[in-house]
């Protein structure tokens, strides 16, 4: 049970420790993010020395490579401090650290059930933003959406490959008027500029207690109850135009698995595109393709079920990204053509 103390802060029940402002964990975690930056900046500058060095011998390439190496070494110390300091606050806090190793206690505050208004109110921003957004993907990316399959049903699982910053947004696009629900780290709901955005288009957070937990449970059975996709990364990590799936986490499929609803495989497969940001840096456009909804085979228990769907989705995603889009076939189609 919470208490307060005599400055209105919330304390934690049975610590007596007062609960951090929002404002003192970004303090923290800012000071170990800067330290990460310039151990990898370190890194960079360690390697080109090395190479320098290993290309043209010499007095003063050995200089700059102790120098680089030196360096490296301070940044290296620089960030064992900051984390180990990040490590105590948690610790002293009861502070839970996410993956990208941020750290935010209120993330049940972001995952309430929300008011009949409030949820008519982000219904309503939900429609009107992304025909702005499919606007803007059209004009940055030349993005262009491709149904290799069925329309698919409302209340499902959607999986998406997790590489583009704007992948979200043409994932979005691809799928309206449906609904999506993306699934996200609880540091995504506190960013200064993208917080309240993502707030109010109705992302679901990952909880890190027991009680977060269920309280997220709650938010994805509502949200496919009232026929919105739950969208998810089962990929977990960002890496940009990556057209090589990485390894699957199975927490997507489990939740289709459990709820009795398909799957649907979202692939954004990098091409060359005839977007703004293409000819500005050179970079490739997206094709969005939709995929047909995958069902697990009656009567297979949920276990074997998520594994079923995981195995179907992961290949209806690799069809996609091997799908050369100058020909209407696969590379391996086409190989042996």
């Amino acid at each position: 049970m919470k208490k307060t103390t005599n400055t209105g802060r919330a304390v934690r029940g049975g610590t007596g420790t007062a609960r951090p402002s929002k404002r003192e964990i970004r303090r923290v975690a800012r000071s170990s993010a800067k330290a990460e930056r310039e151990l990898a900046k370190a890194l960079i500058r360690e390697d080109r020395a090395a190479k320098r060095a290993q290309a043209e011998p010499g007095r003063g390439s050995a200089v700059a490579l102790s120098r680089a190496q030196h360096a490296l070494a301070e940044a290296e110390n620089r960030q064992l401090t900051a984390a180990t300091r990040v490590a105590a606050f948690a610790k002293a806090h009861g502070l839970a650290l996410e993956q990208n190793g941020e750290f935010f206690p209120q993330v049940a505050e972001l995952n309430p059930k929300p008011s009949a208004a409030t949820e008519r109110r982000r219904r309503a921003f939900y429609a009107a933003i992304v025909p702005i957004l499919r606007a803007v993907v059209r004009l940055t990316y030349g993005a262009r959406v491709v149904h290799d399959g069925a329309q698919p049903p409302k209340g499902c699982v959607v999986v998406i490959n997790h590489t583009s910053y704007l992948d979200s947004v043409m994932a979005a696009v691809a799928l309206w008027p449906t609904r999506l629900r993306f699934l996200a780290l609880a540091s995504n709901g506190y960013g200064h500029l993208w917080g309240p955005i993502v707030r109010a288009l109705g992302t679901i957070f990952v909880g890190h207690t027991l009680a977060e937990t269920r309280e997220m449970v709650e938010r994805q059975t509502e949200a496919l109850a009232a026929g919105d996709d739950l969208a998810i990364y089962p990929e977990g990590n960002l890496v940009p135009y990556n057209r090589e799936l990485q390894p699957f986490k199975r927490g997507a499929f489990q939740i289709a698995a459990a709820r009795h609803v398909p799957v649907v495989p979202v692939t954004l497969v990098p091409v060359s595109g005839e977007g703004f940001l293409k000819s500005l840096i050179a970079r490739p456009g997206f094709e969005v393709h939709v995929g047909d909804p995958i069902n697990a085979p009656a009567g297979m228990g949920s276990h074997n079920a998520a594994i079923y769907l995981e195995e179907c989705a992961r290949e209806a995603m690799e069809a996609a990204l091997e799908r050369d889009p100058l020909f209407d076939g696969t590379l391996a189609e086409l190989a042996i053509g």
